[in-house]
């Protein structure tokens, strides 16, 4: 979503500067007595002089611009998935962070060493890691999330985080479901 909100305010950028550049090249041409250059404005110009603000066409205008302005506002704002998480140093002064795919593929690796895991998918998002375990066999679903959930909190341990995460654990059942 942060490139769609880039996306979008580039493009606003650019029209926000279209829009200057026009504008100014039509006032200097009419402070010059010239007819416009770039954009028939006159003809607007008239048709806004006898639009009253009450017309239905102009308050519809304005909702589609708020609108608009709230979305992209609402895309600024929205926070995103972590570019990098913060761990506990032993040295003063010394910053260390961590990518979110650092920690996916470290929690990764430790869930998928413990007996009776055959595949895991670790999502990190703000606040969570998130796992999804495929069992080798049908086995006890809940000891195996237990299993694999001690395997994840001791691989996030030795990464010592500054926030340490709300881990989630789920087990894919035979059926395909997770439970």
């Amino acid at each position: 979503m942060r490139a769609v909100a880039r996306l979008a305010a580039t493009l606003c950028a650019l029209a926000l500067v279209a829009f200057a550049v026009i504008f100014t090249i039509e006032v200097v041409a009419a402070r010059a007595g010239d007819r416009p250059v770039v954009l028939p404005w006159h003809g607007a110009y008239a048709a806004g002089e006898r639009t009253p603000f009450s017309a239905g066409s102009l308050r519809a205008a304005c909702v589609v611009l708020v609108l608009a302005g709230l979305l992209l506002l609402a895309l600024v704002l929205r926070r995103s998935a972590p570019t990098r998480l913060e761990t506990t140093s032993g040295t003063d002064g010394v910053q260390v962070l961590l990518s979110p795919s650092g920690v996916q593929s470290a929690v990764r690796v430790a869930v998928e060493q413990v007996d009776g895991v055959r595949h895991a998918q670790v999502s990190v998002g703000r606040g969570r890691v998130g796992i999804r375990v495929v069992p080798t066999t049908d086995s006890d679903t809940e000891q195996l999330r237990e299993r694999a959930g001690t395997a994840a909190a001791a691989r996030l341990d030795e990464l010592a985080l500054s926030t340490p995460p709300r881990l989630q654990v789920g087990v894919q059942t035979a059926s395909g479901g997770t439970a």
